[in-house]
Formats: C-alpha cells, sequence, structure tokens
C-alpha cells in the first residue's frame, strides 16, 4: 500500500514538473535595435539585451558574428562578472549575472558600421543561458541593417579672401607722357590743342592792334586839323 502511495506521489509530482517545463516561457537574447538604416562606413551603436521572461538567468554565453558589419568596439555591461570578454577580434561571450536576473537587462553595447552597401547581419552562435544550476530554455534574435552607400557631398571651393585695394577717383599718371596722353584723351578731338591755330590767332590780334591805332591817330589829326582852321578863321575876322 505504501509503495503504491509513493508512487503514485511520484507520478503527480513528475507530471506537474513536465508540465512546467512544457508551458515555460523561454528566455530572449536579442540584439538593440533590429533594424536600422545606415550608411556605409558610418558608425552606429547596438547592444544585445536578455530578458528572462520569467526564469532566473545566472550565465548568458555565445558568439557574435558580424556578416557586412565591421565591428569598432564591445563594452559587457555594468555590474557583470565577465568570465570571457568579448573584443571584435574574438566576440565570444561568458557573463555572469550577480544574484541571477529575473528582469530585463543589457548584457553588451558595441559600436559597428556597414562595410559594404546591402544587407548587414548581426547573429547569434553557440548561445547557452544557464539558471540556478539548469539550463534555461531560449531564443535568439538578431539584428538585420539596411546598408546605403554613402554620398559624398563636393568639396567646396575656396573662395578668396584677398582683400582688394582701396582706390580712388583721381588716378595719377605714372610718367609724363602718360599724363600727356590721359589728357588728351579725357579732352574731346576738338578741344585738342593746335599750335597753327594759336599762331594764327595771334597774327590776328597784333593786326587789329595796328588797324586801332591807325585810326585813332587819322583822328586825332583831323581833329587837330579842324581846331586849326577855326582857330586861323577867328584870326582873319578879328585883323578886319
Amino acid at each position: 500500500m505504501k509503495k503504491i502511495t509513493l508512487l503514485s506521489l511520484f507520478t503527480i509530482i513528475g507530471m506537474f514538473g513536465l508540465t512546467q517545463i512544457v508551458f515555460a516561457s523561454n528566455s530572449v537574447l536579442s540584439v538593440s535595435p533590429a533594424s536600422l538604416d545606415k550608411s556605409a562606413n558610418t558608425s552606429f551603436n547596438v547592444s544585445v539585451h536578455l530578458d528572462p521572461v520569467g526564469n532566473k538567468a545566472c550565465v548568458v554565453k555565445g558568439t557574435l558574428n558580424f556578416d557586412k558589419l565591421s565591428c569598432q568596439s564591445i563594452t559587457v555591461a555594468n555590474g557583470l562578472m565577465p568570465q570571457t570578454t568579448p573584443t571584435c577580434a574574438s566576440p565570444s561571450f561568458t557573463v555572469g549575472i550577480p544574484g541571477c536576473a529575473s528582469t530585463a537587462q543589457n548584457i553588451l553595447s558595441m559600436s559597428v558600421k556597414g562595410t559594404e552597401a546591402g544587407q548587414a547581419n548581426l547573429s547569434f552562435t553557440g548561445v547557452n543561458i544557464i539558471g540556478a544550476g539548469t539550463a534555461v530554455p531560449f531564443t535568439s534574435q538578431g539584428g538585420t541593417y539596411n546598408i546605403t552607400t554613402a554620398v559624398h557631398e563636393p568639396t567646396p571651393t575656396p573662395t578668396s579672401t584677398t582683400t582688394p585695394k582701396e582706390t580712388t577717383g583721381e588716378v595719377m599718371p605714372q610718367t609724363e607722357q602718360e599724363g600727356r596722353e590721359g589728357l588728351e584723351n579725357l579732352l574731346p578731338k576738338d578741344a585738342t590743342p593746335n599750335t597753327n591755330d594759336l599762331g594764327a590767332s595771334a597774327g590776328t590780334t597784333d593786326s587789329r592792334v595796328y588797324a586801332y591805332a591807325f585810326w585813332a591817330l587819322l583822328a586825332l589829326f583831323i581833329v587837330f586839323a579842324i581846331m586849326h582852321f577855326v582857330y586861323r578863321s577867328k584870326q582873319k575876322n578879328v585883323l578886319k
């Protein structure tokens, strides 16, 4: 009777345990953000995120795979105890969580950049999540990124910084000849001095002066003659 009772008890406990295993939710190890659009050779940040989903996760291990992505840096989150610290050259990790985690938290932070245009991926291999002495069921979710060709902006043409020299409205000739030529260009053609015209003008002026003097002397002579005639006429009348 006792054997039957113990067997029934073990059967019930076993069935209850199997039920818990079947209906237990899987923990999730994922990359955040899961998708992104970026230009090639442009760095961006991603992180590895653990959500125990009600389980207790004490150790997380695995390896990061970079497809068309260049790893720039990997950092383990503060407060965790890395047993195997990942690097860009060796991206395998084994990280212990003090007190075990039952709520979501970050595990790793990374800086990456796309190496060429197209679809780039960040995924996991060899993942294992260990709880309090037992393996925890899990699923892993990587990241998919759309990498576009980088647009090169044209290099701006440098502008001249030379300060223009100040000029005045008056330009001084460098030589006497340049000064004469500049003066002739400024004057109208009709106003250009002519030496022949100057000589002719001087001769005309002298002729006019001589003519005026002649007529003046002739007028004085006539006046003197008239006065003399009148005087002689008066003298003759007196003698008579």
